[in-house]
Parts: C-alpha cells; sequence; structure tokens
C-alpha cells in the first residue's frame, strides 16, 4: 500500500500540472489550459479547468476511467482578497462510491503574508478524520511540514503521522524531498523524491508563490520549470525505486500539446494531450 501512495504522489505532480495565475489575477488571460485527457492502459480520464473572473483557477473536475474503475473528483479553492488560498473543497466518487467531502482550512498568521502556519483538513469516511498539518519557512521557501492525525472516535489523538523535508536548488525548486509516514505507531522515513527539471519552462502553468504552487501543483517551486524525472528511492527495505518520466510535446507560444509519463520499472504510460482556451 505505502509504494501505491508514493506513485500517486509522484504521478500527481508530474502530470497534473496546471496553468493559473495566484498573484496577479486579471482579466482575459489568453492560452488558458482548459482540458487535459489522459489515456493509460485503454482507460481516459479527462481533467477541465475553470477560472474565476480573474483568471485564477478555480475549480478541477476528473472524470473518466481509472485503473478499470469509475473515477469523479471534484476540487475547489476559495481565495481572500489578496489571491491567497483559504479554503479547498475535495469530493471523490468512485466505482459508484461517493465519498465524504474533505475540507481543508488555511491559517495565515500576517493579513497579507503568503506564508502560512497551519492548516487543518477534516474527512468522514465512516469516522471524522482531522489532520492538522504546520508549516515551516524561511522566507519564502517551505523547509518542510509536520502532519497530526486525530480520530476522536478511536481515541487517537494528534499522533505525528506524516513528515515532509524539502531542499532546494539555486533557482529555489525543490530538488528533494525526504518523506516520513506513520508505521506501527512510531514514523517511518518512507522514501526520497529526487527532482529533475529540464531548462525549457513548462508553460502549462505559472506562478512564482511556492507557498500557493504547493496546494496547486503538490509542491513549493518558485519557478515552472518542465520536470524531466523524478526518482523516488525506497527507504524502507520494504519496496523498490521508481522511476517517473516526462516528455513534453510544444506547441504554439511553447506550451504542450501532448506528454507521455512513463513509470519505471512497471512501464506503464499514460499519454496526455491538453486543450487551451
Amino acid at each position: 500500500m505505502r509504494i501505491i501512495v508514493i506513485i500517486m504522489l509522484v504521478v500527481c505532480f508530474a502530470s497534473c500540472q496546471k496553468e493559473l495565475s495566484v498573484e496577479n489575477g486579471r482579466n482575459n488571460v489568453v492560452g488558458l489550459l482548459r482540458r487535459a485527457e489522459a489515456v493509460t492502459n485503454g482507460d481516459t480520464l479527462i481533467t477541465y479547468y475553470y477560472y474565476d473572473n480573474l483568471s485564477r483557477l478555480e475549480t478541477v473536475v476528473t472524470d473518466g476511467v481509472s485503473a478499470g474503475e469509475t473515477y469523479f473528483e471534484y476540487l475547489n479553492f476559495t481565495r481572500d482578497f489578496t489571491s491567497r488560498i483559504t479554503n479547498i473543497k475535495q469530493q471523490l466518487t468512485q466505482s459508484g462510491i461517493a465519498y465524504d467531502t474533505t475540507r481543508t482550512v488555511i491559517h495565515y498568521p500576517d493579513p497579507v503574508g503568503l506564508e502560512y502556519d497551519y492548516s487543518i483538513t477534516t474527512s468522514n469516511l465512516g469516522y471524522v478524520r482531522i489532520d492538522s498539518a504546520v508549516y515551516n519557512f524561511t522566507g519564502t521557501r517551505m523547509m518542510g511540514n509536520k502532519v497530526f492525525t486525530s480520530i476522536p472516535d478511536l481515541s487517537v489523538i494528534n499522533v505525528l503521522s506524516e513528515r515532509n523535508e524539502f531542499v532546494y536548488d539555486s533557482t529555489g525548486n525543490v530538488k528533494t524531498r525526504d518523506f516520513y509516514s506513520a508505521s506501527n505507531g512510531s514514523i517511518l522515513f518512507t522514501a526520497t523524491f529526487n527532482y529533475i527539471y529540464g531548462d525549457e519552462p513548462d508553460y502549462s502553468w505559472y506562478s512564482v508563490t511556492p507557498s500557493q504552487n504547493y496546494w496547486l501543483v503538490g509542491i513549493p517551486n518558485q519557478l515552472n520549470k518542465n520536470l524531466k524525472q523524478l526518482d523516488v528511492i525506497d527507504q524502507t527495505g520494504l519496496g523498490e525505486d521508481i522511476s517517473i518520466l516526462t516528455n513534453l510535446t510544444l506547441g504554439p507560444g511553447d506550451k504542450p500539446v501532448t506528454g507521455e509519463v512513463i513509470v519505471r520499472p512497471y512501464n506503464q504510460k499514460t499519454n496526455y494531450t491538453f486543450y487551451y482556451q
């Protein structure tokens, strides 16, 4: 199960990048990403992107078939007057089962600062689960975070369940992430993520706000550099190493029009097609 979770985390960043403007919302941005189609072993997932009147990403809807099962996901971002993301709502339906809505509230200690100090995520899968995350920033860089889980019905209160530590390159992008997860009542060094970027930007998304990129693309990067390869090194001795290779074909304006993501050693390939307004 642990290795499956890691693959999902990796592929999400490699393939779910979105065109967006966080800190400088403006009307009528040309060329926003509207739809992305992903085909894996004959299964197709289509993701639709919706923006507010300042061209900021507001809602993402994914619909189709994944691993032979029907899949539907709704993701919505709410912002305050400074364009900071303050609330996230997620609803998932898989194989006809509708799961309870997951809600995340993000707290900013400064009235206009872009960095946050904690977030609280609440879900209900037959019992209420509360994940409280605390974040450590040095300047604009998120150096790490910790997640504490509470399940009141099971008498689980504020148990450390996850920890992430980030190391950055000279451009402000993450080059290494150490991931720790809960295991048998303790926290286990689970995996190291090594990020390798190309020289060219990935124009399917853009932003220069690392703290907001963490919520939008899954990692607190400064620049929208093209992620060419992501190596996941197992640190438990129980799994195997994984490499995610991404190749993009660029079209007008150097925007990706097609892409290919390969997961090794499984040689699982997903083909992407991107559509813009």
